[in-house]
């Protein structure tokens, strides 16, 4: 039986669970309608910059500043 090895601690019979319930899905689309059309505007942008435009943008500059032919001082100033 699984008391008599002594590793109780997380071992929860998942199977057993006929019926699933999401409390509320959280997608990255979802969350900037919400915030937009419950008054919250600014979190939206907030939202679609930070974890929408600022990502991406990060790593195509990342990307030209590999690639374009800089000095060593010039590259650290352009990454930090």
């Amino acid at each position: 039986s699984k008391a008599a090895t002594g590793n109780n601690c997380n071992s929860f019979d998942l199977d057993a669970i006929e019926t699933w319930y999401n409390a509320y899905d959280i997608t990255f689309i979802r969350t900037v309608k919400d915030s937009w059309n419950n008054g919250a505007k600014f979190l939206a942008c907030v939202i679609v910059l930070l974890s929408g435009v600022w990502p991406y943008a990060k790593n195509i500059l990342v990307l030209i500043v590999w690639y374009l032919p800089m000095t060593v001082e010039r590259r650290t100033s352009a990454l930090l």
